[in-house]
């Protein structure tokens, strides 16, 4: 499942409004919703990513030492 698939099933779990409000107003704001979990699960694997490489090159630093 990607990023966005993601953002669509939690965003509106995560990101839900405090008060009642009528359930087309919740629709209305399911795409903003899943556009700013889809953000946040994006940075983060680009910072897994990141740590993943420095990881390898520092493996790899150290078995030439």
């Amino acid at each position: 499942m990607g990023p966005s698939n993601l953002a669509l099933i939690f965003g509106p779990c995560i990101l839900r409004r405090q008060d009642n409000v009528h359930a087309q107003e919740q629709l209305n704001d399911v795409t903003r919703q899943a556009i700013c979990v889809q953000t946040l699960i994006e940075e983060k694997l680009r910072q897994y990513k990141a740590t993943l490489i420095n990881i390898v090159e520092l493996e790899d630093a150290s078995q030439k030492v």
